[in-house]
């Protein structure tokens, strides 16, 4: 059966623009005139003036810790040690014979008291009850003395003293936490599809596969992802090459449309925030550390070569410039000319003009989450000084020197709200729209650029900019209708919601 969207203003990419889609299972056919087209459709849905986007492709995030910040205990309002004390209260009114709380979100710049949150402020809500709470940027951690006891962690990267552990330190204190049932995750998955949705989300690119947790998570994906209203692609973290071998040997032949495998990904730092980013000079604020270095060189090229020899792409996180360095060094010395497996670099934040020519040169897929300057531009400049800051979150660098760029959250480090997202990456404020002319306001975006680079650009990090990213023939029919003219008064971004989404030629969410 055809139907046909008319009298919309439909954006196509660069600029374009149609009024009107013929789509057919799940493909659009034709793109033009309501008149042309309106006659060719069993169905018509009348968008009434109307903007319509192609689906948002969000290019980084971890759905899991998605649902865990929807399910468990959500810190990231919390203003002060005693709000967090409070939301754990609450929880623990609601959860009756918990045996294990989690929580995420906490963020010392964001409370009262300056300081990270500590082994004793757990202990004062309970002691007995084993608690664990994640930093907003999920590289730190704090645990209670039920928690400290039970693991049992001598680690020169967790202080016992505080129950705060960094970086890899904070993997034995998160196996309970992610030992979930294949169920259990797919209820979560279940409640993250439908807040993307609500947002006009139609693809995620998702980092939640791990060494000892794929076989469950692929599952419970691949049984949410038959129902087929939202596509996933994974990006997995798996560093043991006897697993990553195991993994691939058993999903890649259960892939889909809708289920996709994509690229290994890697660490090389921490977050800019907690001071685990590992910059090339000591930190501003804390002349003490230069952040932390999370993965050998040694581990880190046996992935690299690996990747290269099975034909896969790799996506590194890094944050601080040296991080940034020692992984085009390494992409360097093996990708071939033009980077046809597309590795990338995600996140991308402290950059010099060096590291900024070397993208361009390399062909190195930037994965940029302009929402993080919600937060980071309140702290960069005391974190790396004036100096580095002012060449670092360098969208409109990247984007003038042809480097491919696909955008993202990091959710739940950030909201999911792709519109918040744009907002940031246009105007380079927080959403008190500070400062007002924004952060380094040479480095904004276009929309236009901003929106192809959220759907296009995401499209071609994970290989498929033939059939997503677009409104155009041959193109899969995922698209959201908003309820602002967003071409017209860009300023409205932050109040911008969707009034409906569409997955493959179905309509997934209406408001």
């Amino acid at each position: 059966m055809k139907q046909a969207l008319i009298h919309g203003k439909i954006y196509q990419g660069s600029g374009a623009f149609c009024e009107a889609l013929l789509i057919e299972n799940g493909t659009i056919l034709q793109a033009g005139r309501t008149e042309d087209i309106a006659p060719c459709a069993d169905t018509v849905f009348d968008l009434q003036g109307r903007v319509v986007l192609p689906g948002f492709n969000d290019s980084h995030l971890h759905a899991m810790m998605v649902g865990e910040t929807l399910c468990d205990v959500d810190l990231s309002a919390c203003r002060s040690i005693a709000d967090i004390q409070q939301a754990i209260r609450a929880y623990l009114d609601t959860h009756q014979g918990a045996t294990l709380v989690h929580g995420i979100g906490w963020n010392q710049d964001q409370l009262e008291e300056r300081r990270c949150l500590e082994r004793h402020d757990l202990d004062a809500v309970s002691a007995t009850i084993p608690m664990v709470m994640e930093r907003v940027c999920t590289h730190v951690l704090t645990v209670n003395t039920a928690m400290k006891n039970k693991v049992n962690l001598v680690d020169e990267d967790f202080d016992p003293d505080t129950g705060i552990a960094q970086e890899n330190a904070c993997a034995p204190f998160l196996r309970d936490v992610r030992d979930k049932s294949e169920a259990t995750i797919l209820n979560q998955l279940e409640t993250v599809a439908a807040h993307c949705l609500r947002h006009g989300i139609t693809s995620i690119q998702t980092a939640d596969i791990k060494d000892g947790n794929f076989e469950r998570v692929f599952a419970a994906y691949a049984r949410f992802a038959a129902r087929q209203t939202l596509r996933i692609t994974h990006q997995f973290h798996i560093e043991d090459i006897p697993t990553l071998e195991r993994f691939l040997r058993t999903c890649q032949p259960r892939t889909t449309r809708f289920h996709r495998i994509g690229p290994i990904k890697a660490f090389m730092d921490g977050s800019l925030g907690a001071r685990t980013a590992w910059l090339s000079s000591p930190y501003r604020d804390d002349p003490s550390t230069c952040g932390i270095q999370v993965t050998t060189a040694q581990k880190f090229q046996e992935l690299a070569v690996y990747a290269k020899k099975k034909r896969l792409p790799l996506i590194t996180h890094a944050i601080g410039d040296a991080a940034i360095a020692c992984v085009l060094d390494q992409y360097e010395a093996l990708q071939e000319p033009g980077n046809p497996l597309r590795w990338g670099v995600v996140h991308v934040q402290i950059t010099g003009r060096d590291l900024l020519e070397r993208f361009r040169s390399q062909n190195i897929v930037a994965y940029i989450q302009p929402v993080f300057l919600e937060y980071d531009l309140h702290i960069v400049e005391e974190r790396v000084g004036k100096t580095l800051a002012a060449t670092s979150y360098a969208f409109e660098t990247l984007h003038d020197f042809g480097v491919p760029l696909c955008l993202g959250t990091d959710a739940p480090v950030e909201s999911v709200d792709p519109f918040k997202n744009l907002h940031c990456a246009v105007f380079r404020q927080d959403y008190d729209r500070y400062p007002k002319n924004g952060w380094n306001a040479q480095e904004r975006l276009s929309l236009e650029d901003a929106i192809d680079a959220y759907t296009q650009g995401s499209a071609f990090a994970q290989g498929m900019e033939k059939k997503l990213g677009k409104l155009e023939p041959g193109y899969w029919a995922d698209l959201v209708v908003i309820d602002h003219d967003i071409f017209q008064d860009s300023k409205t971004l932050l109040e911008t919601k969707a009034l409906k989404t569409m997955c493959h030629g179905m309509w997934v969410y209406s408001r």
